[in-house]
């Protein structure tokens, strides 16, 4: 058996305590010592790494697919120099390209279902190809805001569709993500891109729309549709309620930067009370419940929300070497916590 080197000098050290308190004979001591070798290198580490680093570079691609007009119409004109080809053409080649990556990548699953990392990448390179066809079809609807609220509805269809032929979890990422953008672009849009839409800023609206899809995710969670995307589903939920509720106690309910500027931060402490009271809830929720995930959120948030408070009360007209000492002091204080949790569990 070929292990790493820190496991090695674990397991060494284990059996040297054995022998010792005489638990092993020498004899067998020497047989266990040698029933395992160190690892040299760790390829499978460097592939998991290498692989993550290309998925998450290749999900910002596909984002700056939807969010870059430019980036569409420049592959349009390289394309239609060499082929003169149409919208339709282009998304219809795209969308053909996109099914031989998911079909590859489906094939490697189960003639090698040992290359995770590689088979993914298939995966991933069809999810760009279809973001492209998306785009390509939507241009077919005309400019403005009828352009993004297509392609993203496309993209939603799409990746909704494949992520249930193939059950990926990457295509289900990509599904949530356009979606989000898709109501996003929707309820701007409706609003004419104004601040308010029925007294709500966008990102009170955001927040709003956290909710009501937590709510659907949870609710849910017993159907056998989306059993096998429910932990990546709530995972998903769970980050854009904290994330949107965080940035609106720091925001509040202003309509544009310079009223926000002007505004002193104390007057959103309503916001800011409300973002530290949810998390607190979480966390005794999640630890009540050993629900780690919810807990985790909690104590994460909370904690982003008592620094964030920190930061916005006290950095003006503070002596900043001894609001850093605080900050310091404070952050000794979560580890050494965190540490005596940790050797107690």
């Amino acid at each position: 058996m070929q292990i790493n080197k820190s496991q090695a000098g674990f397991l060494s050290s284990v059996i040297a305590a054995w022998k010792e308190d005489n638990i092993i004979s020498e004899e067998k001591a020497t047989e266990l010592e040698n029933s395992f070798s160190i690892r040299e290198f760790d390829w499978k580490n460097l592939a998991k790494y290498a692989f993550i680093f290309a998925i998450i570079c290749g999900i910002i691609a596909v984002a700056s697919v939807f969010a870059d007009r430019k980036l569409i119409n420049l592959f349009n004109v390289i394309i239609e120099k060499i082929f003169n080809a149409s919208n339709l053409i282009l998304g219809v080649l795209c969308a053909v390209i996109s099914f031989v990556f998911f079909y590859l990548g489906q094939k490697q699953k189960h003639d090698l279902p040992d290359n995770f990392f590689t088979n993914e990448g298939f995966i991933l390179m069809g999810s760009a190809f279809a973001a492209f066809a998306s785009a390509n079809f939507a241009n077919l609807s005309g400019k403005g805001d009828a352009y993004y609220i297509t392609t993203f509805l496309i993209a939603t269809i799409v990746y909704c569709i494949i992520s249930f032929i193939i059950k990926s979890q990457i295509t289900w990422l990509l599904t949530l993500i356009a979606l989000t953008c898709w109501i996003c672009v929707q309820t701007a849009s409706f609003n004419n891109w104004q601040p308010y839409l029925l007294g709500m800023n966008f990102v009170l609206r955001f927040w709003l729309f956290s909710i009501l899809f937590l709510a659907a995710i949870i609710l849910s969670r017993n159907q056998k549709i989306i059993r096998a995307f429910y932990s990546l589903s709530l995972y998903y939920a769970l980050s854009l309620f904290f994330a949107s509720l965080w940035v609106l106690s720091i925001s509040g309910n202003t309509d544009t930067w310079e009223t926000w500027n002007k505004t002193p931060q104390i007057h959103f402490w309503i916001w800011a009370l409300l973002a530290i009271v949810i998390s607190a809830a979480a966390i005794y929720y999640g630890y009540t419940k050993r629900n780690s995930l919810v807990q985790n959120f909690g104590v994460t948030f909370f904690l982003l929300n008592i620094y964030t408070r920190y930061f916005e009360y006290f950095w003006n007209g503070s002596y900043k070497s001894i609001f850093f000492i605080i900050l310091a002091l404070s952050f000794w204080f979560i580890g050494r916590s965190a540490e005596k949790l940790w050797n107690k569990k």
